[in-house]
């Protein structure tokens, strides 16, 4: 999946699910396994940071 600043992303890990535009993103992973490092701007919760290999979850884009 590729990811760019300025999609909407829903973000869920750890019970939680966070929507919000990509401020900052990289894959550190390859094609076939991601590991992303996303910092997103979310209405309902502020600044929103995940690490995919430490917080674990699923990233889903919403809107480019």
């Amino acid at each position: 999946m590729i990811l760019e600043i300025g999609d909407t992303v829903k973000i869920t890990a750890q019970g939680t699910t966070r929507t919000g535009v990509i401020d900052s993103v990289s894959n550190y992973g390859s094609d076939e396994q991601s590991d992303f490092y996303i910092e997103l701007t979310s209405t309902q919760h502020g600044a929103v940071y995940w690490k995919q290999s430490i917080d674990g979850g699923t990233v889903e884009k919403v809107a480019a």
